[in-house]
């Protein structure tokens, strides 16, 4: 095993409360480069000085991690396990809250009259990055679907030429495009 490097900075914003899939994310890989990551799911093995160690190692880093309010909050837990496990309780359910409502706002997305399709095509992908911001994945063909499904009328025949494209050419034409990263 390649000896780590623990000096090694890393940019992530303290967690003030919001955005917890995204900091989620940053945390996890973090502590996977520091080859910490199992330290946020279990407590260390009281018969092994180094993972005693380790595990201090990622409390401590683990704190860094948080804005005051939030370390208020969890300033009853000894380890990182018990700090990951209390803020991933309190902040996922936030988060597939926050899933829900930007899902039915993509949903219920309908292009007006008066917006250019370069302002509506703007304003779902937008949406599908806040989608994203939350934690939830979203295809490709998901964003397709919502698109068409916030066309008019005016644009049936557009839409009945999509729906019935191979998918690979669709997929294609999107990545040539350049709207979606692909």
């Amino acid at each position: 095993m390649a000896a780590r490097n623990d000096s090694t900075k890393y940019c992530v914003e303290p967690f003030s409360g919001k955005n917890f899939s995204l900091y989620k994310r940053r945390v996890e890989v973090v502590f996977a480069l520091k080859e910490l990551e199992k330290y946020l799911e279990t407590e260390a093995d009281e018969t092994k000085a180094a993972e005693i160690k380790d595990a201090q190692k990622a409390y401590a880093i683990l704190l860094t991690l948080l804005d005051d309010t939030i370390l208020a909050t969890v300033a009853t837990e000894s380890s990182g396990c018990q700090i990951w496990t209390s803020l991933k309780q309190k902040y996922l359910k936030v988060s597939v809250v926050s899933q829900i409502l930007v899902r039915k706002k993509l949903a219920t997305l309908k292009k007006s009259r008066d917006c250019s399709m370069q302002q509506h095509l703007n304003e779902l992908l937008a949406i599908v990055n806040k989608l994203r911001l939350s934690g939830a994945e979203v295809k490709y063909m998901d964003v397709v679907i919502y698109l068409l499904m916030s066309l008019p009328g005016d644009y049936d025949v557009i839409k009945s030429t999509v729906e019935n494209q191979p998918n690979e050419t669709l997929l294609f034409g999107l990545c040539y495009a350049k709207t979606f990263e692909c």
